[in-house]
């Protein structure tokens, strides 16, 4: 990491929580992919208010990383943007968030199933349809119509 990106890591965490923003925005702008920062702005989003939530979501929407699903996945229970914006930077991550995303299916309640359904049905892939097509199994009514309409979807854009 060079001098410069470590004074912008250090702005991320400062105590203006305008920096704090502008330092989220312009690494997200610059399409950093490193752990070592991926980390940091995960960590802002369990510890700092909702305009830096959403730079976060915004950066990692930007810069679609896999190590950033740990960081995404609690906002799914949260209602509003905040919910909004992890869908969609974990469709961002695309198919390489499905492995992950299918441990997480199995614990879920119904109600959290439709929540991943839809996460899935953002992610236009062989392995997505595959998914949903094993997900069939063993599912509720209410489920099963659900991932049929969502498969449908999918059918339709391949």
């Amino acid at each position: 990491m060079n001098e410069i990106l470590k004074k912008i890591t250090k702005l991320v965490e400062s105590e203006e929580d305008e920096i704090k923003c502008a330092a989220i925005r312009v690494l997200g702008a610059l399409g950093i992919k490193d752990r070592v920062i991926v980390k940091l702005l995960g960590e802002r989003i369990s510890k700092d208010p909702e305009p830096i939530k959403v730079a976060v979501l915004d950066a990692f929407i930007r810069n679609p990383q896999t190590q950033a699903l740990d960081y995404l996945l609690p906002l799914l229970k949260q209602e509003g943007n905040l919910r909004r914006k992890a869908i969609h930077a974990i469709g961002a991550i695309g198919p390489k968030a499905i492995s992950f995303l299918e441990k997480e299916f199995k614990a879920a309640t119904t109600q959290e199933k439709k929540l991943f359904v839809d996460i899935f049905s953002a992610i236009h892939s062989r392995s997505t349809v595959d998914f949903l097509i094993s997900s069939l199994v063993g599912a509720d009514i209410e489920l099963l119509k659900y991932i049929c309409f969502a498969l449908r979807t999918q059918i339709e854009k391949m």
